[in-house]
């Protein structure tokens, strides 16, 4: 009788652990999170390690079991090794096995960096990435290895490295591999569709970093041209300074750098001259589909614009409601009579637009005649500083209306204030980035 109870609770035992690592049934397999199949397959017990190793569930073979895959380093006679072991469902044999396993010696990291999708043929397939970090005497040296199907078998298809980054990890963001470099603290893409061959690198990082003062770099990512500047595409240098420029990742399609400083259309190095100021380069993404400018400012000109645009602040705004323009003592309403009393003689008179307008120096007033005539414009002609739309429009926002004046051929801009007030913005040419040159507060 004891022994019919131990082999039934023998049989009971067996049972329990064909029964987990078998495959579920269709309609539980659709709420398997990724640790029920890590479970389920049993590929812990196949882990020989004190550390946490990476695992990563994947479709890879188009089965409707997925494959478990999981990697770790472990210690065999005084050497580190990088393992990767992969588990699929053999439906034959009703039960998970072990259908793959590499080993790595001399491996300092070995970590799934995770699933990558590449286009294939026209086709879709999925890679796992993997972070190898290898020791080579006495430096560490990383690579990207990537394991898949190729010829009806799982395999390493691949092992890629980056000229720049020797040590560092292995990621993927959005799709792309991205090696990150630990001294370098710089970030290299490179696109997926280019796995079929060996990548080619157009970066110019180590022969620029330490010949120029200011580095400029434009990365491809998804088909967008990104370039990384101080902020709003501009690079603020001194004269007699040098701009590296230098390419980063695999850019689809043609790339143009047009700009005057020297031939352009590969990295190099460009001497800023004081004729440098606001100097554009253009970046010319796919013959024209995307262009992005990049202007150059001098710092000894930024600084003359800094102190101008400090004109436009929120007490620019709050004056305007009380009717009057920074910096003039005279609001909207005030007598024609007492301007000219206490300033003298205007520097000139004229008819402008049905007013009657005079003016000193940097400002003008107009007004209609009458007996006891009041100002209802004032105007603000800035010749001893720069002022520009752009730094207006943070203190304004966007404005009620702006274009081409078609009486002139200058740019404007017109808001609507309070108290049926009208602010206008007058440019000096067709071009909104050009500084104003005059600035009118109108009651209607």
């Amino acid at each position: 009788m004891v022994l019919l109870g131990l082999a039934i609770l023998t049989a009971c035992s067996n049972e329990k652990k064909n029964k987990e690592y078998e495959i579920p049934k269709a309609e539980i397999q659709q709420t398997f999170t990724k640790e029920d199949w890590i479970r389920e397959s049993g590929i812990q017990d196949d882990i020989d390690t004190t550390e946490k190793p990476m695992f990563e569930v994947l479709h890879l073979s188009g089965r409707k079991s997925p494959e478990i895959l999981a990697s770790y380093t472990r210690m065999d006679n005084h050497m580190q090794k990088g393992i990767l072991i992969a588990k699929k469902y053999n439906e034959e044999k009703n039960k998970w096995e072990i259908f793959f396993k590499d080993e790595v010696p001399n491996a300092v990291r070995f970590t799934i960096a995770g699933p990558l999708t590449i286009d294939q043929k026209g086709k879709r397939e999925t890679r796992l990435v993997v972070e190898c970090q290898l020791k080579a005497g006495s430096t560490t040296q990383t690579a990207a290895w990537l394991y898949g199907y190729g010829q009806h078998s799982f395999q390493k298809l691949q092992e890629l490295r980056s000229e720049y980054v020797q040590s560092g990890e292995v990621n993927i963001e959005d799709n792309l591999l991205v090696f990150k470099g630990k001294e370098q603290q710089e970030t290299f893409h490179w696109e997926n569709e280019n796995f079929k061959g060996s990548p080619q690198y157009l970066n110019a990082r180590n022969h620029l970093k330490d010949k120029s003062d200011v580095l400029l770099e434009y990365e491809t990512s998804g088909g967008t041209l990104l370039v990384k500047g101080v902020s709003d595409h501009t690079i603020r240098v001194k004269p007699g300074d040098t701009i590296g420029i230098r390419q980063s990742g695999l850019v689809k399609g043609d790339v143009q750098i047009r700009q005057d400083l020297m031939e352009g259309d590969v990295e190099g190095q460009y001497i800023v001259t004081e004729g440098d100021h606001n100097r554009e380069i253009i970046f010319d993404y796919g013959n024209g589909k995307q262009v992005v400018k990049i202007t150059i400012q001098l710092i000894t000109e930024l600084e003359k614009q800094a102190a101008a645009s400090v004109y436009f602040d929120h007490s620019f705004a709050d004056e305007i409601k009380k009717g009057r323009l920074k910096g003039d003592p005279y609001p909207i309403g005030t007598p024609v009579k007492l301007i000219k009393n206490e300033n003298g003689a205007p520097d000139f008179e004229e008819f402008r637009n049905g007013s009657l307008v005079f003016g000193y120096s940097e400002h003008a007033y107009g007004y209609l005649e009458s007996e006891q005539p009041v100002i209802n414009f004032i105007s603000y002609f800035p010749k001893k500083e720069k002022l520009y739309m752009k730094d207006a429009e943070k203190i304004m926002g966007f404005p009620d209306a702006e274009g081409i004046n078609e009486m002139d051929g200058n740019y404007f801009q017109m808001y609507m204030i309070a108290g049926g007030k009208e602010l206008w913005l007058e440019g000096a040419s067709a071009s909104k980035d050009d500084p104003i040159e005059e600035i009118r507060l109108i009651q209607k």
